[in-house]
């Protein structure tokens, strides 16, 4: 049965995978148009543009992810109950 940690690793895991192919496909397409309009130029913008969109969605995933699901820190005033939980979840994951 999987826990808490093999998990996490398979987040990890996946993340870089997914990381790793739109790298690799954004690269390919800028080849095959720097290939095609025979401008070398094409491909460094493609290489660029993957290399800033990855290091972009490392960084702000979570911001981005957590805004479009309007999430809002939650008090102990009124909302005990689904404090503790999110406390307790917290504890567990160290």
């Amino acid at each position: 049965m999987a826990n808490l940690y093999t998990q996490h690793d398979i987040n990890i895991r996946k993340t870089w995978f997914l990381m790793t192919v739109f790298f690799l496909l954004i690269i390919g397409l800028g080849w095959l148009f720097s290939y095609t309009q025979n401008s070398p130029e094409i491909l460094y913008i493609a290489v660029a543009v993957s290399v800033g969109m990855n290091l972009f969605a490392y960084w702000n995933s979570d911001k981005v992810a957590l805004s479009l699901s309007k999430a809002r820190p939650i008090n102990r005033d009124g909302n005990e109950e689904l404090f503790r939980i999110v406390e307790n979840l917290s504890i567990t994951a160290g």
